[in-house]
């Protein structure tokens, strides 16, 4: 049967449930093309704006390919335009197989790498990050910087006789980290637990007595403590105290110093360094 009309007006039209077979449906009015369900089908080419379903596409020429909006894809293998490839899962085809990239793999800024293990890709090679090579186990580059923390008193700072004072640090010279407090507590706080090597040195005027150096950590307490036993002294006096700690995570250290001189004292400088030495 066929169907027809001498009007682009006038066609008949039908309603046929178990399909239409037929080697042609050619448009009825020139340059228009054909639409069938949404789809127009028009000059050799398709547009169907609710997308295209399909099990499978397949090049039209042997060997040529298909082309899907500029992507290329032939003998199993895809070739994408400058807009790469945009997708919310990247799975690997073949069980266990893995992806393997050819070419440069670089997260855009602003953007993380997560990821539970990084192999490397040439046996005993290792893997360079940014100039940083880890291999073995063992790590070999240059270190941008380290956890440490200068602290610095310069002036005068009183001490009482026989009273064990904390020496206010209100200087930073070398701070990266902002580790240390130099306005309210005068303490370094260290951020990760650690083997630390911790020294505090402090100036006092001339005079008689004792006079020592105490490092602190937590407020309470006294880890270190050097003291000098000097009846007399006409100059300026450095002490120094030096300790090694293991500190844990947000350990709080603080600088305290002592005279007994039989009255009133003064600090002139001090200085209180904290550097880590190993991660534990």
């Amino acid at each position: 049967m066929s169907l027809s009309g001498s009007r682009g007006d006038d066609a008949d039209t039908g309603n046929f449930s178990a399909g239409i077979t037929v080697n042609t449906v050619s448009e009825l009015v020139g340059g228009s093309g054909v639409t069938v369900d949404g789809v127009l089908v028009k000059d050799g080419g398709v547009t169907a704006s609710a997308g295209f379903l399909c099990d499978v596409i397949s090049e039209v020429t042997t060997g040529a390919g298909v082309y899907v909006d500029g992507a290329w894809f032939k003998d199993g293998s895809g070739t994408f335009g400058g807009a790469g490839v945009i997708t919310d899962d990247l799975t690997e085809k073949t069980t266990s197989s893995g992806i393997t990239c050819n070419s440069n793999l670089a997260v855009v800024a602003s953007k993380t790498l997560s990821v539970d293990t990084i192999s490397e890709k040439t046996a005993a090679a290792g893997v360079t990050i940014d100039g940083a090579l880890i291999k073995d186990g063992a790590f070999n580059g240059p270190v941008k910087h380290s956890y440490y923390a200068f602290t610095s008193f310069s002036g005068t700072q009183s001490l009482n006789n026989i009273t064990t004072t904390k020496i206010t640090l209100n200087t930073a010279d070398e701070d990266p980290l902002s580790m240390a407090d130099t306005s309210t507590n005068y303490t370094i706080t260290v951020p990760v637990a650690g083997i630390w090597l911790i020294v505090g040195t402090v100036e006092f005027a001339s005079g008689s007595g004792t006079r020592s150096v105490n490092l602190y950590v937590g407020g309470t307490n006294n880890v270190y403590q050097y003291q000098l036993f000097d009846g007399s002294r006409s100059e300026i006096t450095s002490v120094q105290s030096v300790g090694v700690l293991a500190l844990s995570a947000s350990a709080v250290i603080d600088l305290r110093a002592y005279q007994a001189s039989g009255g009133s004292l003064d600090v002139t400088s001090a200085k209180l360094r904290a550097v880590l030495l190993s991660l534990t």
